[in-house]
C-alpha cells in the first residue's frame, strides 16, 4: 500500500469522483446504488481525518476550491484528481456474478492502435484479472453481464471506436468454455 494511504483519502476522492462515475453510468439503478454508497461513505467519515485528507489533496493538486456567490466554499476534482479517482475505480469494479447463469455469452473485441498501447495493455490485464477467456487473439469471452465496465474503461481510456461488446446465445463448440468457467 502506499506510504500516504488511508481509507479516508480514498473515500474522498471516490466521493469527489462519483459526478464522473454517475456520467458514465446509464443504468438508473445504477445511479441510485452509487448514491446510496456515498450516503454511507459520508456517514463514515471522521472530521479530524477529512480535514488533513482535503489539504493533502489540496497541496498534492488533487482538489480546487472555489466560493460561491452565498460565500461558502465548493471543493472539486481536478483534471488529475478524478483521473486518479478513475484509475482507483477501475481497480475495484467487481461484476456481480448472479446466482443463475443466463446462458448468453459477452464477447469483448478489440483493435486498438499503437499509439494507444497503453490503454490496449491496461484494457488487457483488467479483462485478464475478471478472468474473461481469451478466444483468440483480442477476442475475450466472459459469462456474465460485464458492460458497465468495458464502457467505463473505454470511455476513460479514449478507446470506445476501437472495442466492440456482444451478448451472444451461443458460441459454437462452447462446451469447453462452459466447463472452464463451470458453468456445467
Amino acid at each position: 500500500m502506499p506510504r500516504n494511504y488511508n481509507p479516508t483519502k480514498e473515500k474522498i476522492l471516490a466521493l469527489l469522483g462519483a459526478g464522473v462515475e454517475l456520467s458514465f453510468n446509464r443504468s438508473p439503478l445504477g445511479h441510485i446504488r452509487i448514491w446510496k454508497k456515498l450516503g454511507r461513505e459520508w456517514a463514515d467519515i471522521n472530521e479530524k481525518q477529512l480535514k488533513e485528507s482535503i489539504r493533502y489533496f489540496y497541496r498534492r493538486k488533487l482538489i480546487d476550491f472555489y466560493e460561491n456567490e452565498d460565500g461558502t466554499l465548493r471543493v472539486v476534482a481536478t483534471d488529475e484528481g478524478k483521473r486518479k479517482n478513475l484509475q482507483n475505480r477501475i481497480k475495484q469494479f467487481k461484476i456481480n456474478i448472479p446466482k443463475k447463469w443466463d446462458k448468453k455469452w459477452r464477447i469483448v473485441i478489440f483493435d486498438i492502435p499503437e499509439d494507444k498501447k497503453i490503454a490496449r495493455d491496461i484494457l488487457r490485464r483488467k479483462i485478464k484479472r475478471v478472468e474473461f477467456l481469451e478466444l483468440q487473439k483480442s477476442v475475450w469471452v466472459y459469462p456474465y453481464e460485464c458492460k458497465d465496465l468495458i464502457d467505463f474503461m473505454t470511455a476513460f481510456y479514449e478507446i470506445k471506436e476501437f472495442v466492440k461488446y456482444i451478448t451472444a446465445e451461443k458460441i459454437e463448440e462452447d462446451e469447453k468454455i462452459k466447463r472452464l468457467f463451470e458453468l456445467e
